[in-house]
């Protein structure tokens, strides 16, 4: 195992064993013990003959690994990506949505850069059901010397046409790359299993033969709001939001003042978790009109920055309560940050951006202090892969499957309704986010009225999958759908699946059965991941 790592050091390491004579008819025996109290003899250890099968087979795989460069760890990485993905950005008219989350804090992606953040029930970051355009989420630009303009590193919200864009899903993460001659961008995007933040580690390499003064900038809407108020009356809502420097954390700072006594404010923080030597300068604005300017948008932002703020006394218990420098948000607050790299040639620079929610100050100021120091950013990706594989294999949800959750993922974040068809399979037909009469036994043509829906206990306000089956055939859709929605519940996105049974009438009745027994199973289970994170943080999804 030392030898792929350091060689030399292993060559005489072994060279060291060899010394002390541990070998038997088939060459080194199992192990050296130099225990005191397990000493046999005046030796200064003790020689361990048995030989375990399972040593040996660590040893053989150790060593094929090292003389045969490596097929063990592909076969491993094969099998641990088995649900990676790649995607083209712009390729498919409905773009799948990859959530990911810890159960309280979600994120979702596509694979165009836009989406969203929340933490519960409450959105982080702004987003709006515009499938066509999809211009929001949290962004990454560049500029430089032979691109003034910003062009993002996505392909949202602005593309740059001499740049090549893809991305691709992990299980538990997304990666987006961008490039253009001498240049190249790396992002992935993933959310800690342990505390209520997320990660955007974004690598710039520079391929030319010079040095390269680059600015990279990160942008977002701050709303922490719940996003249907924030649809309703986003100037009203945008009036309780302030935002402070916090300059021991080289954080953004930013909270809702609440406009009742009962009510808790929810504070969030955007920082440099994990920075370069080859960083210049770090710049910031909290005013949306400093960052986009007047009659623009995403796709030509200003992107004007102030230097940063110099830390005096707090004016108001607001700024104090914020332990930074308060700054101005105008009329909208948004939440930039510009960092200036220079990067010589055939060099690379990695910075890892972070955003991190709480309705505790203490909390939120503890957990930038944790993810200020490299290696626990390292752990939560670590964390972050191996809890979500052993989380997926748990549900048994396979690739095909996977693929499929993420394309209704977007049809239900998005509204995208599909009718149902009259001449569709009784036995497996979907439609995601639209509501039939088949419910009522009216004319499937027809949308019907929400009040109808009370009546058998579903509320119409959520996106409803529609399922009518007939034939025992059609439970392995409804088996895979029920899986979908413990993924969506765990993801924050709320949902009903609504099953049609259109069995004969029987004594048996076996369709019946099983649909309850699914129902039953998914109710148990979805209660006890309840219980694990909280109720506040999950989102509601029914079985009907």
């Amino acid at each position: 195992l030392a030898a792929q790592i350091a060689p030399h050091i292993a060559s005489l390491n072994f060279a060291a064993l060899q010394a002390l004579a541990p070998r038997a008819r088939y060459g080194f025996i199992e192990a050296l013990d130099f225990s005191p109290s397990r000493r046999s003899s005046t030796e200064a250890f003790t020689p361990v003959g048995t030989f375990m099968a399972h040593h040996q087979g660590m040893s053989i795989v150790a060593l094929a690994n090292v003389l045969l460069k490596g097929p063990p760890q592909r076969a491993l990485h094969r099998r641990a990506q088995r649900l990676l993905r790649e995607v083209v950005p712009g390729a498919a008219a409905l773009e799948p949505t990859h959530v990911l989350s810890n159960g309280r804090y979600s994120v979702s992606l596509r694979p165009n850069g836009a989406g969203f953040s929340r933490w519960g029930a409450v959105g982080i970051t702004r987003g709006r059901d515009d499938a066509l355009r999809d211009a929001h989420g949290s962004f990454f630009y560049l500029r430089w010397d032979q691109q003034p303009q910003p062009v993002s590193i996505t392909q949202h919200p602005a593309p740059d046409p001499a740049a090549h864009y893809r991305s691709t899903y992990h299980a538990d993460r997304v990666c987006f790359d961008a490039g253009w001659p001498g240049l190249q961008a790396h992002t992935t995007v993933w959310v800690s299993p342990e505390d209520d933040i997320e990660f955007r580690q974004v690598e710039i390499r520079n391929l030319s033969e010079r040095t390269l003064d680059i600015e990279l900038l990160s942008a977002f809407d701050v709303t922490l709001a719940d996003p249907r108020a924030d649809e309703a009356h986003p100037a009203f809502s945008n009036l309780f939001l302030r935002a402070a420097w916090h300059e021991e954390d080289q954080a953004l700072m930013f909270e809702r003042a609440p406009r009742l006594a009962t009510e808790q404010g929810l504070q969030a923080a955007h920082f440099l978790a994990d920075t370069d030597p080859q960083v210049v300068s770090v710049r910031v604005t909290t005013d949306r009109n400093r960052w986009l300017g007047r009659n623009r948008s995403t796709r030509q932002p200003l992107a004007a920055f102030d230097p940063l703020p110099l830390r005096e006394a707090p004016t108001d218990a607001a700024a104090a309560e914020l332990q930074g420098v308060a700054l101005d948000t105008g009329l909208d607050p948004v939440c930039a940050m510009a960092v200036r790299l220079r990067i010589a040639p055939n060099s690379k620079a990695q910075l890892t951006f972070a955003t991190a929610a709480s309705d505790n100050g203490g909390t939120l100021r503890a957990v930038i202090d944790k993810y200020r120091q490299p290696s626990h950013v390292q752990r939560a990706s670590l964390m972050s892969a191996t809890l979500t594989g052993i989380r997926l294999r748990a549900m048994r949800i396979g690739t095909d499957n996977f693929a499929a959750i993420q394309s209704l993922s977007t049809a239900l974040l998005l509204s995208l309704a599909r009718p149902q068809r009259a001449s569709a399979p009784p036995d497996a037909d979907v439609a995601a986010n639209d509501v039939t009469n088949d419910v009522t036994g009216e004319a499937a043509s027809e949308v019907c009225d929400r009040r109808l829906l009370w009546r058998f206990g579903i509320s119409g306000d959520l996106p409803i999958i529609l399922v009518s089956a007939g034939v025992t055939q059609g439970l392995g859709l409804m088996r895979s759908l029920a899986q979908a929605l413990r993924l969506w519940s765990w993801g924050g996105v709320a949902c009903d699946l609504v099953v049609v049974n259109a069995e004969p009438a029987s004594y048996l009745m076996a369709l019946h059965r099983e649909i309850g027994a699914l129902r039953d199973r998914h109710v148990a289970e979805s209660g006890a991941e309840l219980q694990s994170v909280g109720p506040a943080s999950r989102a509601r999804t029914g079985f009907h």
